[in-house]
């Protein structure tokens, strides 16, 4: 296999040109020229890397890294929170009374309603959107055409009417828990 390959390549260098020395010599001459830059972009690298290092040494001191890693823990909270799968939730009045001996004082009764109250709200931005990109998908799929159409006015009034209502079913079940909390902070004092 060598044999061959090297006698293809003595076959192909014969027949090649060489180069003519107006385009050698620039091409020399920058070559020269990179070679001393070399040197300038290392102290560059290693001036960021000293920076960085300041930086985030800067940082540590009063607690930014801390704070960053806390960020970052809310942001992925934030993102995952309204997808994630909670079977644990319930109706609104279903657990919000725990049962407690001492009626609306217990700590933990308030905090299990402020937890259900977050609950709520994620269930809620689920239902919202899950209703969006149900509405989104009708329209899109609407046959026909749009615009003077009475069918597709139609069906837009039906989908802002189907909105309103959703919404008004969520503040109404969000008033009732949240009157729930009041009571309970009120017979903690």
């Amino acid at each position: 296999m060598r044999r061959l390959w090297n006698r293809r390549e003595e076959e192909h260098s014969a027949d090649w040109p060489e180069p003519q020395p107006e385009f050698l010599t620039p091409l020399a001459a920058r070559v020269r020229a990179a070679e001393g830059q070399s040197g300038t972009g290392r102290i560059r690298l290693a001036f960021a890397g000293v920076l960085a290092l300041a930086l985030l040494v800067a940082a540590s001191a009063f607690g930014g890294v801390g704070y960053a890693a806390r960020q970052a823990e809310q942001a992925v909270e934030a993102v995952t929170g309204p997808f994630s799968s909670d079977s644990s939730q319930g109706t609104v009045g279903q657990s919000a009374y725990v049962s407690n001996n001492d009626g609306y004082g217990g700590k933990d009764k308030c905090k299990n309603l402020k937890k259900k109250f977050k609950k709520l709200i994620k269930k809620h931005v689920r239902q919202w959107r899950a209703l969006i990109a149900d509405q989104r998908h009708e329209r899109v799929t609407f046959p026909g055409p749009r615009g003077q159409n009475p069918a597709w006015h139609r069906l837009l009034a039906e989908q802002r009417a189907e909105r309103l209502a959703l919404k008004r079913k969520q503040r109404a079940e969000r008033r009732e828990l949240q009157k729930t909390i009041k009571k309970c902070k009120k017979g903690r004092r």
